[in-house]
């Protein structure tokens, strides 16, 4: 991200949290070395997620927070992954797969699948 990109979302952030929001311009440049490596885009976006879901000021480890998930969401385990296929089979049977898999996140989908192929 350029600096004057990052000027941009720091108007964005005066805009909605206050003109004195990062205050100094020692404060300034410790943003942006701390936020420089991020993609301009996705950080736009982690921007306006949080300004839509949050009163307060936004501190760094915030929004990098919201970055990582957007960028490489949590995904769990085969184990994790089997547990649910095992809680759907048991709830919707394993005549009922499509009804079943609609039910569960996408991330399990390989699984999942494998899961109610193994049962028939």
């Amino acid at each position: 991200m350029t600096k004057q990109e990052f000027a941009t979302l720091v108007v964005a952030m005066q805009a909605m949290y206050g003109e004195n929001f990062i205050g100094t311009e020692e404060a300034l440049d410790v943003w942006y070395a701390l936020l420089h490596d991020l993609d301009y885009h996705i950080l736009l976006k982690v921007l306006q997620q949080y300004m839509l879901t949050n009163k307060f000021k936004p501190t760094v480890a915030e929004l990098r927070e919201i970055y990582a998930e957007l960028v490489s969401p949590t995904v769990s385990d085969w184990s994790e992954g089997w547990e649910k296929v095992s809680r759907a089979i048991g709830h919707y049977g394993m005549y009922q797969e499509e009804v079943a898999m609609e039910k569960m996140s996408k991330a399990d989908a390989k699984i999942r699948k494998n899961g109610f192929d193994a049962m028939i």
